[in-house]
């Protein structure tokens, strides 16, 4: 109880905290002054014991920092972690058995920490890296097969958590005021190259040099007069080939795997294509066409159940058009696209169209009207429904979808006009050709059987009310509700290295939330709730799952909340404290 109180003081109490000290701050301080009796309680530390191991500490609702601090100690303690490590793996070294501990919580974390469900992991990544200046290093990157990194003055780069504290320690250590390249190539040099991938080396920007295989985890050497960071490397091909008639990058080091083309230009000019050393086109499957789009790629990515968009396909193959509900957040137009995809069975954008209606869009912008020109003149223009259209009915053998958002917000019998009959199902084809309003002699237009509508709708718009009654009987309406509590969605974060424990505490704290937003029955309710997109992180990993939540909240919650019960200021306030 001591240690716990004294952690919650110390964060808590207007008298001890310190800003800018959260609990991973406390947590390290622990770490490092009770170094025989405590382990570190970071994020690394939590998604290792929580996600990869699969112990659970039995954290509570209202458990304080401290006390989660305390329920983590006791796991590793009930579940004998000291033990099993030195008996599988052995003490490594002189120093306290939980910065070994600590190490190897840190390795899983690495190695384990993303959920690897792509399957990313096992197709190499090609790199371009500097052989130093004017290639100086090129000797010793030969003679000894390594490549290295230099910036040896910030020492062992395993040491840092995040490209934020290389940062730091390059601006601390080097004085550089904005070293952004610098830190992302010690990153990606340190955390994402890996073993089995492949690299070139450059000198200057017109040659490359020599190409070889990553055979090694990253290592530091200090032993080294300089270039301190390591990997060990098999060479394939070396020389002196001009690539003068190539981009090459001024950067350190660059990932350059996603430029399918340009790697295999590379290859080619080592002599590595086709060589059966390396797959030119690994990256990637080579296919005809468009990739496939499945079943199992739009439920790892939408969060919904197998039945529901089941359901939906069913839906726009009948009704072929449909429009997506549900409050902010929760994916609408993500999810459009992702249907649409999954219908046609292949990822192609060039049958999918995408606008978005406003207030002030007409039938002239959608379908056909005068629209002025340079030389200030006004012409007849076809709009981009028109344009869609005809693009389908000259193409009668694949499916094409019109992506609509924000569907409602549009004066929807003025942009529709005399097409609203036209987008029913059973009112497509020739047969129900109409003349236009502006129609150019007895020229007729019909909207073809290919042609699906997806529209989305925001239900805490307060425009809702004003849709059209018309445009209600001809589209179904399918609710999106907030997906906080799928496994596909936990599954994402944890694959996001947010450790098992902290989600929890998301979805129980937005729960609450929104269950006072469903309570409030007479300004709000159900559509209204937050949904999980708020917090569907778009970068490859969360370095700090507090920072990232906080800064949500604050940004994009708190403002939300404001707008709802903006007459309310004392009840946002004491939600936002339950949020914290």
């Amino acid at each position: 109880m001591h240690v716990e109180n004294r952690i919650d003081n110390f964060i808590l109490n207007e008298e001890y905290k310190i800003f800018g000290f959260g609990m991973s701050v406390v947590s390290e301080i622990i770490g490092n002054v009770f170094a025989d009796d405590y382990c570190f309680y970071n994020q690394r530390d939590r998604v290792a014991v929580e996600n990869i191991l699969k112990l659970t500490p039995n954290y509570s609702r209202g458990d304080t920092d401290g006390k989660k601090f305390i329920k983590f100690q006791n796991c590793l303690k009930e579940n004998q972690i000291i033990e099993q490590y030195l008996k599988v793996i052995g003490k490594r070294t002189n120093l306290p058995i939980y910065y070994e501990v600590d190490q190897f919580f840190s390795f899983l974390f690495e190695r384990f920490g993303k959920n690897g469900k792509d399957g990313d992991d096992d197709i190499p990544q090609y790199w371009l890296l500097a052989s130093g200046e004017h290639g100086v290093m090129w000797d010793d990157f030969y003679n000894n097969e390594i490549i290295a990194i230099g910036w040896e003055e910030i020492g062992d780069l395993k040491q840092y958590n995040s490209k934020r504290e290389i940062t730091d320690a390059l601006k601390e250590e080097l004085q550089l005021n904005n070293p952004t390249n610098v830190a992302l190539a010690n990153y990606q040099f340190a955390y994402e190259m890996k073993s089995g991938d492949y690299v070139f080396i450059k000198r200057g920007k017109k040659h490359i040099i020599g190409f070889g295989k990553i055979i090694s985890d990253y290592q530091y050497d200090p032993s080294r007069e300089i270039y301190h960071s390591v990997r060990k490397v098999e060479w394939l091909a070396t020389g002196e080939w001009s690539v003068e008639d190539e981009p090459i990058h001024t950067k350190t080091l660059t990932n350059i795997t996603s430029y399918e083309d340009y790697v295999e230009r590379l290859l080619e000019k080592v002599g590595m294509l086709d060589t059966g050393t390396n797959p030119p086109t690994g990256t990637k499957p080579n296919y005809e066409g468009p990739a496939p789009y499945t079943f199992e790629q739009v439920l790892s990515e939408v969060f919904m159940e197998a039945e529901k968009i089941e359901e939906i396909l069913e839906t726009l193959d009948y009704k072929k058009n449909i429009i997506l509900q549900g409050p902010p957040g929760v994916g609408k137009t993500f999810v459009a696209k992702r249907l649409a995809y999954l219908h046609m069975g292949v990822k192609d954008d060039s049958k999918i169209e995408f606008l978005q209606f406003h207030q002030s869009y007409s039938y002239e912008d959608f379908i056909r009207g005068y629209k002025p020109n340079l030389e200030g003149n006004f012409t007849l223009k076809d709009g981009i429904f028109y344009t869609f259209c005809k693009k389908a009915i000259d193409d009668p053998e694949n499916n094409y979808y019109m992506i609509i958002d924000e569907i409602n917000r549009g004066n929807l019998s003025k942009i529709f006009g005399e097409l609203m009959m036209l987008i029913e199902a059973d009112k497509r084809g020739n047969k129900y050709a109409v003349k236009l309003a502006y129609s150019i002699g007895e020229e007729k237009f019909y909207i073809p059987s290919n042609i699906h509508l997806i529209g989305t709708m925001n239900t805490a718009d307060r425009s809702l009310a004003l849709v059209d009654y018309a445009l209600r009987r001809r589209f179904s309406f399918i609710n999106v509700e907030p997906a906080f509590h799928t496994d596909s969605f936990k599954e994402f974060l944890i694959s996001k290295g947010i450790s098992k424990g902290f989600i929890e505490k998301l979805i129980i704290s937005i729960d609450e939330v929104n269950q006072e937003i469903i309570n409030d029955k007479i300004n709000l309710g159900k559509g209204y709730e937050i949904g999980h997109s708020y917090f569907c992180p778009t970068i490859e990993r969360v370095d700090d799952e507090e920072k990232w939540y906080e800064r949500i909240v604050r940004l994009e919650i708190a403002p939300l909340l404001k707008e709802y019960w903006f007459d309310r200021e004392d009840k946002v306030s004491e939600i936002l404290n339950r949020l914290q």
